[in-house]
Parts: structure tokens; C-alpha cells; sequence
């Protein structure tokens, strides 16, 4: 759950928190146009809990999905996740409603290392869209925006784009322009967590000597 807490600096901010109660398993995840090989590669700590993605052959959307039921609209929001690159060089990543035009989404180059980001048209802001290179094939993604209110529910989803500059859909997803063939692309994934972002930002969980939870 989150709340808030004053921080030893005196500021008031959220303490750790993750609304995506499965982290480090995407099996409740609901997955289109990608096969899941849960529990298939070990995290930064050794630990065997990263899962392996891959391109299914089934759909032009290839990408996983949580919805997060009407939560946190209108606010400051950050999505981030770790993955490790296997043959996949475009990985992107979405907060969005089911209204049209209330997204954002950012594609990530895991060869180059650049972020090229997307906005809907009725009031979505991207704040922050960064990739951070962890070592061993392994990089830190992170969006942190606001999308406007609606009556509609929260969608955070983790996919696969052709390109760096393949427009999104109305609903933040990228699709591609053909259905890409079975096994062309896959990555692994874990560590995926979203979290308040406004206020003071989030103190930092002395288990883990982050904000990670």
C-alpha cells in the first residue's frame, strides 16, 4: 500500500510502495502476440526470477499488460522495469487509459541506448524516459509522466516495437505493420514496479538500500 511519510531530510514523501503486486512474475500479466518461459534467468542478486518474452507470431500487438483499475490519474507516475536483452533491440513501455489520446509511452534501443517518447493529445506529459546500462546485458527503463483523469481504468504494459520511431496507437500500444514471425525477438524481464512519483518522491526501503519493494 502507499502512504505518506517525512523523510530524514525533512520532506514529505511517499514511502515505498509498488502497485504491481507481481513483480517478478508475469504470469498475471494478460500477454498478446508474446509466449511467457516464467522464472527463466537470474536477476541482478542471482536469484532465478527474471522472465523470458518472446515474440509469439500471433498478433501485430506484442506486448504484456496489467490493469491497475482507475488508479492514480491526473498525477505524477513512474513505470520502470529491468530487462536483458536476448535479440529484441526496441522494448517499450506504457501507462495509459482506456480513453483515446490519454497515454504515454516510450520506446527504448537496447543496442544504442537512446529513448525516443510519445505523448496522447489531451494532456499527457512525458516527464522523464531513460535507460540505464546495468552491466551484462541487463538496463534499467523508466517512464515517469502524467496522463489526464478518466472514468476509464489504469493500463501499464511492457512490449515490443519494429522501430524507435513507430507512432502509438490511440491507447498508447505499438503495433506492427505485419504480424512479426514466431521467435524473432525476446528479452527478459523483472523488477518491474509502479509507484507515485509527485510529492517529495518515494523514501527510500532500507531493505534494499532503494526505493524498490
Amino acid at each position: 500500500t502507499n502512504a505518506t511519510m517525512v523523510d530524514s531530510d525533512g520532506l514529505l514523501k511517499w514511502r515505498p510502495h509498488n502497485l504491481v503486486d507481481d513483480s517478478d512474475d508475469v504470469s498475471g500479466w494478460t500477454a498478446v502476440g508474446l509466449s511467457l518461459d516464467l522464472d527463466t534467468e537470474n536477476d541482478l542478486l542471482g536469484n532465478t526470477t527474471f522472465d523470458k518474452i518472446t515474440i509469439a507470431g500471433t498478433n501485430t500487438r506484442v506486448n504484456i499488460s496489467k490493469s491497475l483499475n482507475k488508479l492514480l490519474s491526473g498525477v505524477s507516475n513512474t513505470l520502470e522495469c529491468i530487462v536483458k536483452y536476448v535479440d529484441q533491440q526496441f522494448v517499450y513501455l506504457s501507462q495509459a487509459h482506456g480513453d483515446q489520446n490519454k497515454y504515454i509511452t516510450a520506446v527504448f534501443d537496447l543496442i544504442n541506448e537512446t529513448v525516443t517518447s510519445y505523448a496522447g493529445t489531451t494532456g499527457s506529459t512525458v516527464e522523464t524516459a531513460e535507460i540505464e546500462n546495468l552491466g551484462g546485458g541487463y538496463y534499467r527503463i523508466v517512464l515517469k509522466g502524467i496522463f489526464p483523469v478518466s472514468p476509464y481504468f489504469t493500463n501499464v504494459s511492457i512490449g515490443f516495437s519494429p522501430t524507435s520511431t513507430t507512432t502509438p496507437s490511440a491507447y498508447g500500444d505499438i503495433r506492427y505493420s505485419s504480424i512479426p514471425s514466431a521467435g524473432s525477438g525476446s528479452c527478459y524481464v523483472g523488477n518491474t514496479r509502479f509507484y507515485r512519483s509527485d510529492l517529495g518522491g518515494m523514501v527510500n526501503n532500507p531493505e534494499t538500500g532503494g526505493s524498490y519493494v
